[in-house]
Protein backbone atom coordinates (compact mmCIF):
# COMPACT_ATOMS: atom_id res chain seq x y z
CA UNK A 1 0.00 0.00 0.00
CA UNK A 2 1.29 3.51 -1.02
CA UNK A 3 0.63 6.88 0.99
CA UNK A 4 0.81 10.70 -0.33
CA UNK A 5 2.49 13.38 1.85
CA UNK A 6 -0.78 13.69 3.11
CA UNK A 7 -1.28 10.33 4.32
CA UNK A 8 -4.22 9.38 1.80
CA UNK A 9 -4.17 5.52 0.48
CA UNK A 10 -3.47 5.27 -3.13
CA UNK A 11 -4.73 2.16 -4.89
CA UNK A 12 -2.34 -0.34 -5.77
CA UNK A 13 -2.24 -0.94 -9.62
CA UNK A 14 -3.70 -4.11 -8.98
CA UNK A 15 -6.85 -2.87 -7.21
CA UNK A 16 -7.22 -0.10 -9.97
CA UNK A 17 -7.39 -2.59 -12.20
CA UNK A 18 -9.62 -5.03 -10.45
CA UNK A 19 -12.20 -1.46 -10.21
CA UNK A 20 -11.85 -0.92 -13.88
CA UNK A 21 -12.99 -4.14 -14.85
CA UNK A 22 -15.82 -4.20 -12.31
CA UNK A 23 -17.22 -0.93 -13.96
CA UNK A 24 -16.61 -2.53 -17.13
CA UNK A 25 -19.44 -5.09 -16.28
CA UNK A 26 -22.24 -1.85 -14.89
CA UNK A 27 -23.64 -0.09 -17.34
CA UNK A 28 -23.31 3.08 -15.00
CA UNK A 29 -19.52 2.27 -14.43
CA UNK A 30 -19.13 2.34 -18.70
CA UNK A 31 -20.80 5.68 -18.62
CA UNK A 32 -18.59 6.83 -15.42
CA UNK A 33 -15.08 5.25 -17.51
CA UNK A 34 -16.80 7.32 -20.50
CA UNK A 35 -16.54 10.47 -18.67
CA UNK A 36 -13.66 10.54 -16.99
CA UNK A 37 -11.81 9.97 -20.43
CA UNK A 38 -14.19 12.61 -22.83
CA UNK A 39 -13.18 15.69 -21.28
CA UNK A 40 -8.91 15.04 -21.67
CA UNK A 41 -10.09 13.79 -24.94
CA UNK A 42 -11.37 16.84 -25.89
CA UNK A 43 -8.32 18.92 -25.46
CA UNK A 44 -7.01 17.43 -28.72
CA UNK A 45 -10.13 18.71 -30.64
CA UNK A 46 -10.18 22.62 -29.13
CA UNK A 47 -9.73 25.06 -31.49
CA UNK A 48 -6.44 26.43 -32.32
CA UNK A 49 -5.75 30.79 -33.76
CA UNK A 50 -5.65 30.56 -37.40
CA UNK A 51 -5.74 34.54 -37.54
CA UNK A 52 -2.48 35.26 -35.54
CA UNK A 53 -0.85 32.86 -37.83
CA UNK A 54 -1.77 35.24 -41.12
CA UNK A 55 -1.20 38.64 -39.70
CA UNK A 56 1.90 40.57 -38.12
CA UNK A 57 1.03 40.49 -34.58
CA UNK A 58 1.85 43.30 -32.75
CA UNK A 59 2.25 43.49 -28.67
CA UNK A 60 1.76 47.36 -28.14
CA UNK A 61 3.09 48.90 -25.22
CA UNK A 62 0.98 50.00 -22.17
CA UNK A 63 0.25 53.69 -22.79
CA UNK A 64 1.43 53.50 -26.87
CA UNK A 65 -0.80 54.68 -29.45
CA UNK A 66 -2.12 51.77 -31.71
CA UNK A 67 -1.79 53.75 -35.00
CA UNK A 68 -0.22 52.10 -38.49
CA UNK A 69 1.15 53.62 -41.46
CA UNK A 70 -0.70 52.55 -44.80
CA UNK A 71 0.03 53.21 -48.61
CA UNK A 72 -2.30 56.41 -49.57
CA UNK A 73 -2.92 54.72 -52.60
CA UNK A 74 -4.61 51.32 -51.32
CA UNK A 75 -7.16 51.20 -48.46
CA UNK A 76 -7.57 50.07 -44.97
CA UNK A 77 -9.97 48.11 -43.40
CA UNK A 78 -10.53 47.64 -39.79
CA UNK A 79 -12.68 46.71 -36.68
CA UNK A 80 -14.51 48.86 -35.11
CA UNK A 81 -14.98 49.25 -31.65
CA UNK A 82 -16.57 46.61 -29.22
CA UNK A 83 -16.04 44.13 -32.83
CA UNK A 84 -18.76 46.29 -34.78
CA UNK A 85 -19.00 46.12 -38.76
CA UNK A 86 -15.74 46.90 -40.36
CA UNK A 87 -14.63 49.84 -40.75
CA UNK A 88 -13.10 50.93 -44.29
CA UNK A 89 -10.66 54.15 -44.57
CA UNK A 90 -9.99 55.41 -48.22
CA UNK A 91 -7.91 58.46 -47.21
CA UNK A 92 -4.69 59.44 -45.24
CA UNK A 93 -1.42 57.75 -44.69
CA UNK A 94 -2.77 57.37 -40.93
CA UNK A 95 -5.03 53.96 -39.43
CA UNK A 96 -5.80 54.72 -35.78
CA UNK A 97 -7.19 51.33 -34.38
CA UNK A 98 -9.95 51.01 -31.70
CA UNK A 99 -9.28 47.79 -29.23
CA UNK A 100 -12.03 45.18 -28.25
CA UNK A 101 -12.45 43.22 -25.13
CA UNK A 102 -12.54 39.42 -25.63
CA UNK A 103 -14.04 37.57 -22.61
CA UNK A 104 -14.70 34.08 -21.13
CA UNK A 105 -16.33 33.31 -18.46
CA UNK A 106 -15.60 30.13 -16.47
CA UNK A 107 -16.79 28.46 -13.68
CA UNK A 108 -16.91 25.38 -12.05
CA UNK A 109 -18.48 23.54 -9.03
CA UNK A 110 -15.86 23.31 -6.39
CA UNK A 111 -16.99 19.31 -5.49
CA UNK A 112 -16.27 18.32 -8.80
CA UNK A 113 -12.26 19.29 -8.59
CA UNK A 114 -11.96 16.72 -5.80
CA UNK A 115 -14.24 14.20 -7.60
CA UNK A 116 -12.65 14.52 -11.52
CA UNK A 117 -9.75 12.07 -12.44
CA UNK A 118 -8.06 14.81 -14.46
CA UNK A 119 -7.07 18.03 -13.27
CA UNK A 120 -10.20 20.17 -14.40
CA UNK A 121 -8.86 23.96 -13.52
CA UNK A 122 -6.17 23.27 -16.33
CA UNK A 123 -8.80 21.87 -18.52
CA UNK A 124 -11.23 24.82 -18.26
CA UNK A 125 -8.09 27.27 -19.13
CA UNK A 126 -7.49 25.03 -22.07
CA UNK A 127 -11.08 25.47 -23.22
CA UNK A 128 -11.68 29.28 -22.44
CA UNK A 129 -8.38 29.78 -24.88
CA UNK A 130 -9.86 28.34 -27.44
CA UNK A 131 -13.17 29.99 -27.07
CA UNK A 132 -11.17 33.10 -27.26
CA UNK A 133 -9.36 32.21 -30.41
CA UNK A 134 -12.52 30.99 -32.48
CA UNK A 135 -14.09 34.80 -31.52
CA UNK A 136 -10.89 36.60 -32.33
CA UNK A 137 -10.63 34.75 -35.79
CA UNK A 138 -14.61 34.93 -36.46
CA UNK A 139 -13.80 38.75 -36.11
CA UNK A 140 -10.15 39.11 -38.22
CA UNK A 141 -11.77 36.62 -40.95
CA UNK A 142 -14.74 39.13 -41.14
CA UNK A 143 -11.99 42.03 -41.47
CA UNK A 144 -10.20 39.71 -44.10
CA UNK A 145 -12.97 39.85 -46.66
CA UNK A 146 -14.52 42.90 -46.20
CA UNK A 147 -10.83 44.09 -47.50
CA UNK A 148 -11.24 41.88 -50.49
CA UNK A 149 -14.36 43.40 -51.00
CA UNK A 150 -13.42 46.87 -50.91
CA UNK A 151 -12.89 49.50 -53.86
CA UNK A 152 -9.68 50.46 -53.46
CA UNK A 153 -9.63 53.44 -55.83
CA UNK A 154 -12.70 53.85 -57.94
CA UNK A 155 -10.91 56.26 -60.45
CA UNK A 156 -8.30 53.01 -60.79
CA UNK A 157 -9.95 49.94 -61.27
CA UNK A 158 -5.62 48.66 -61.60
CA UNK A 159 -5.98 48.88 -57.81
CA UNK A 160 -8.22 46.57 -56.90
CA UNK A 161 -8.93 43.02 -56.54
CA UNK A 162 -11.73 41.44 -58.72
CA UNK A 163 -13.35 38.89 -56.82
CA UNK A 164 -13.40 35.37 -58.09
CA UNK A 165 -16.62 33.48 -59.04
CA UNK A 166 -15.33 29.86 -58.85
CA UNK A 167 -16.67 26.25 -60.74
CA UNK A 168 -20.25 25.40 -60.12
CA UNK A 169 -20.20 22.67 -56.71
CA UNK A 170 -17.93 22.98 -53.30
CA UNK A 171 -14.61 22.53 -54.98
CA UNK A 172 -12.02 24.76 -55.48
CA UNK A 173 -10.09 24.62 -58.67
CA UNK A 174 -6.25 25.30 -59.28
CA UNK A 175 -7.57 27.28 -62.42
CA UNK A 176 -9.46 29.25 -59.28
CA UNK A 177 -6.43 29.23 -57.29
CA UNK A 178 -4.04 30.87 -60.26
CA UNK A 179 -6.62 33.61 -60.83
CA UNK A 180 -6.58 34.74 -57.16
CA UNK A 181 -3.14 34.50 -56.56
CA UNK A 182 -2.34 36.87 -59.65
CA UNK A 183 -4.86 39.39 -58.06
CA UNK A 184 -2.73 39.67 -55.17
CA UNK A 185 1.01 39.19 -56.92
CA UNK A 186 -0.09 41.74 -59.18
CA UNK A 187 0.43 44.48 -56.09
CA UNK A 188 3.96 43.04 -55.55
CA UNK A 189 2.89 41.43 -52.92
CA UNK A 190 3.33 37.49 -52.04
CA UNK A 191 0.90 35.04 -51.26
CA UNK A 192 1.64 33.07 -47.66
CA UNK A 193 -1.81 31.40 -46.79
CA UNK A 194 -5.29 30.19 -48.08
CA UNK A 195 -7.83 29.83 -45.46
CA UNK A 196 -10.44 27.88 -46.18
CA UNK A 197 -13.09 25.07 -44.32
CA UNK A 198 -12.42 21.35 -44.96
CA UNK A 199 -15.69 20.87 -47.41
CA UNK A 200 -13.28 22.74 -49.75
CA UNK A 201 -10.13 21.15 -48.97
CA UNK A 202 -11.24 17.70 -50.26
CA UNK A 203 -10.41 19.04 -53.61
CA UNK A 204 -6.90 18.81 -52.66
CA UNK A 205 -6.85 15.41 -51.96
CA UNK A 206 -7.88 14.50 -55.51
CA UNK A 207 -4.65 16.78 -56.49
CA UNK A 208 -1.87 14.51 -58.00
CA UNK A 209 1.05 15.64 -55.37
CA UNK A 210 4.08 14.17 -57.41
CA UNK A 211 3.46 16.96 -60.15
CA UNK A 212 4.92 19.31 -57.17
CA UNK A 213 2.09 21.41 -57.06
CA UNK A 214 0.45 21.02 -53.33
CA UNK A 215 2.84 19.02 -51.03
CA UNK A 216 0.80 18.32 -48.17
CA UNK A 217 2.00 17.45 -44.49
CA UNK A 218 1.87 14.03 -42.93
CA UNK A 219 2.59 15.00 -39.24
CA UNK A 220 -0.36 14.55 -37.06
CA UNK A 221 0.61 17.48 -35.05
CA UNK A 222 0.59 20.08 -37.65
CA UNK A 223 -2.47 19.50 -38.90
CA UNK A 224 -3.96 19.82 -35.51
CA UNK A 225 -2.69 23.51 -36.06
CA UNK A 226 -4.92 23.89 -39.31
CA UNK A 227 -1.85 23.66 -41.20
CA UNK A 228 -2.55 21.32 -43.92
CA UNK A 229 -0.01 21.81 -46.55
CA UNK A 230 1.72 23.69 -49.02
CA UNK A 231 0.38 25.51 -52.68
CA UNK A 232 2.68 27.68 -54.85
CA UNK A 233 5.00 28.66 -51.34
CA UNK A 234 1.74 29.09 -49.67
CA UNK A 235 0.41 27.32 -46.22
CA UNK A 236 -2.79 25.87 -46.75
CA UNK A 237 -4.91 26.38 -43.54
CA UNK A 238 -8.10 24.70 -42.60
CA UNK A 239 -10.54 26.75 -40.15
CA UNK A 240 -14.25 25.84 -39.46
CA UNK A 241 -15.05 29.56 -38.68
CA UNK A 242 -13.91 30.29 -42.21
CA UNK A 243 -17.09 31.42 -44.60
CA UNK A 244 -18.84 28.65 -46.21
CA UNK A 245 -18.22 27.87 -49.55
CA UNK A 246 -15.43 31.01 -49.71
CA UNK A 247 -11.41 30.41 -49.77
CA UNK A 248 -9.99 33.16 -48.46
CA UNK A 249 -6.32 34.06 -50.17
CA UNK A 250 -3.85 36.38 -48.29
CA UNK A 251 -0.60 38.14 -48.86
CA UNK A 252 2.68 37.99 -46.29
CA UNK A 253 1.76 39.16 -43.17
CA UNK A 254 3.83 42.43 -43.67
CA UNK A 255 1.82 43.10 -46.74
CA UNK A 256 -1.66 42.40 -45.62
CA UNK A 257 -2.50 44.44 -41.75
CA UNK A 258 -1.71 43.07 -37.79
CA UNK A 259 -3.27 41.82 -34.73
CA UNK A 260 -2.52 44.86 -32.32
CA UNK A 261 -2.49 43.29 -28.50
CA UNK A 262 -3.48 45.76 -25.32
CA UNK A 263 -3.56 43.02 -23.24
CA UNK A 264 -2.57 39.53 -24.40
CA UNK A 265 -4.77 36.81 -22.43
CA UNK A 266 -4.97 37.31 -19.16
CA UNK A 267 -7.06 36.16 -16.43
CA UNK A 268 -9.48 37.70 -13.00
CA UNK A 269 -10.98 35.81 -10.47
CA UNK A 270 -15.03 35.64 -10.43
CA UNK A 271 -16.31 33.15 -7.95
CA UNK A 272 -19.47 32.33 -7.10
CA UNK A 273 -20.04 31.88 -3.25
CA UNK A 274 -23.63 30.97 -4.18
CA UNK A 275 -23.25 28.21 -5.43
CA UNK A 276 -20.09 26.78 -4.40
CA UNK A 277 -18.35 27.87 -8.01
CA UNK A 278 -14.84 28.69 -8.60
CA UNK A 279 -14.74 31.17 -11.27
CA UNK A 280 -12.84 33.03 -13.98
CA UNK A 281 -12.93 35.54 -16.24
CA UNK A 282 -10.27 34.97 -19.08
CA UNK A 283 -9.92 38.40 -21.12
CA UNK A 284 -7.73 39.99 -23.86
CA UNK A 285 -8.09 43.63 -25.51
CA UNK A 286 -7.05 43.97 -29.24
CA UNK A 287 -7.66 44.89 -32.37
CA UNK A 288 -7.30 43.54 -35.61
CA UNK A 289 -7.08 45.88 -39.27
CA UNK A 290 -6.12 44.65 -43.00
CA UNK A 291 -3.74 48.03 -43.35
CA UNK A 292 -3.13 47.17 -46.99
CA UNK A 293 -6.90 45.81 -48.08
CA UNK A 294 -4.98 44.52 -51.75
CA UNK A 295 -3.59 42.10 -49.79
CA UNK A 296 -6.69 39.98 -49.58
CA UNK A 297 -8.95 37.95 -51.96
CA UNK A 298 -10.71 35.69 -52.00
CA UNK A 299 -12.92 32.96 -54.35
CA UNK A 300 -16.96 32.41 -53.88
CA UNK A 301 -17.89 28.98 -55.05
CA UNK A 302 -20.79 28.59 -56.42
Amino acid sequence: MQTTDEGKRIASKAEQEYAFAQALRDPRGTRLIAQTMYEPFKEGRDYVSIIRQCLFVDHVPQGAPMYYDKDPQFAAVKIAEKGAVPIVEVYGERVTLEPFPIAVLVRIPALEVATRRFNILDREQVRASGEMAEIEDTEGFNVLEAAAEVSDALANPDLRNEIRVGSIGTNVTLDDLSFTFSQIEDHDAPVANVIMRALQYRAFRTIDTTGGVFDPVTRRELLKTGYYGNLWNSAVRISKKATKNRVLVLADPEFLGVVSVRIDLDQMEAPDPRFIHFGWVFFSYLSIAAISAVGSSYIDLQ
